[in-house]
């Protein structure tokens, strides 16, 4: 996981519903995350986009986040989430209305520790004041301005204590490098063969590789999908053997992989060698999504069955006529 991805990665942590060694004191205040890399279009016909975004039914009240993994604060665009309308996020989310309360909207901006105090500064003098999750090696800490849900208030009321790093949730965006997608794609691509599927789109492999993209609007969506498409395309060119780029078609906007030989029709020795040179043409375990494990927390991507074979694939041993013992 890339280090400016990691404030983002704790903010989609604490709205986690699965249950973690991470807390989640989103979730336990009733907040789902309903929208990544929105732009808000406000009054004026600018626009700000949130990183993340929760919403709380029950109060309707949303939470729009600004992940910093700098220390520079953009007086224009702090400005411009206090212009922000809930009535257009209801719009722009699709989220469903059931309480009579009036909507609301509090932006929190998110840090890495060692920027806070540049972070608090910045937003004073951009006169906009705003709560601050501080992320640190141990706890996260709300500083700057109060948390307006009173429920939130006192989740945050003191350091919210973390085992450390937050997982790897979103380990690429569409700003990542090649590099960093081919990490991603390609164990997509190999749980592919391993499912003997014929075809892969685009956006199936899109769907597969990057937790969270069905909530993306859709231009973002279409920047990562030309981003998995190259990496996909790269895979082709290092193991010709097994994978076909084909370019867009009407049908298919953004490409597609064809799979043209696949492991499984092997012996199972055979099946995991094969498998074996696969990963080294596509850049063996260096190629391997690179994130942060947590306890409890599943493997988010599908070859996670094809590499609990590979790592736990040993020599067979044979009796004097070739058979396995």
């Amino acid at each position: 996981m890339e280090p400016r991805l990691i404030p983002l990665n704790a903010v989609i942590a604490m709205y986690s519903n699965t249950k973690t060694s991470w807390p989640r004191p989103f979730f336990e205040a009733g907040y789902r995350l309903e929208g990544l890399e929105l732009p808000i279009r406000l009054a004026d016909d600018s626009k700000v986009t949130a990183d993340a975004i929760g919403f709380r039914r029950e109060t309707n009240s949303f939470q729009m986040h600004e992940s910093k993994s700098g220390a520079n604060v953009e007086v224009a665009q702090a400005q411009r989430y206090f212009r922000a309308s809930p009535t257009y996020l209801v719009t722009a989310l699709s989220v469903t209305i059931e309480s009579q309360q009036p909507l609301s909207a509090q932006t929190t901006y998110a840090c890495l520790r060692e920027n806070e105090e540049r972070i608090l500064l910045g937003l004073s003098e951009a006169k906009v004041n705003v709560p601050v999750l501080s992320v640190g090696p141990n706890d996260v800490t709300a500083v700057g301005a109060p948390i307006d849900d009173p429920v939130l208030r006192d989740l945050f009321a003191n350091p919210v204590v973390v085992p450390g790093a937050p997982p790897g949730v979103i380990t690429v965006d569409a700003d990542s490098p090649d590099e960093e997608f081919d990490r991603v794609v390609f164990p997509s691509l190999v749980a592919a063969m391993a499912q003997d599927r014929e075809n892969i789109s685009m956006v199936a492999l899109a769907e597969e590789a990057l937790p969270y993209y069905a909530i993306y609007p859709a231009p973002y969506r279409g920047r990562l999908r030309k981003k998995v498409a190259s990496a996909a395309r790269r895979a082709a060119e290092a193991d010709s053997q097994h994978l076909e780029y084909r370019p867009p078609t009407n049908a298919e906007p953004d490409g597609l992989i064809r799979i043209l030989a696949t492991p499984e029709q092997a012996d199972p020795r055979g099946r995991t060698q094969q498998y074996q040179a696969i990963q080294g043409r596509l850049g063996g375990g260096n190629r391997r999504a690179r994130r942060a494990e947590i306890e409890g927390q599943g493997n988010l991507f599908a070859a996670a069955d094809l590499e609990q074979e590979l790592d736990s694939a040993k020599p067979v041993a044979n009796d004097d006529r070739g058979e396995e013992i």
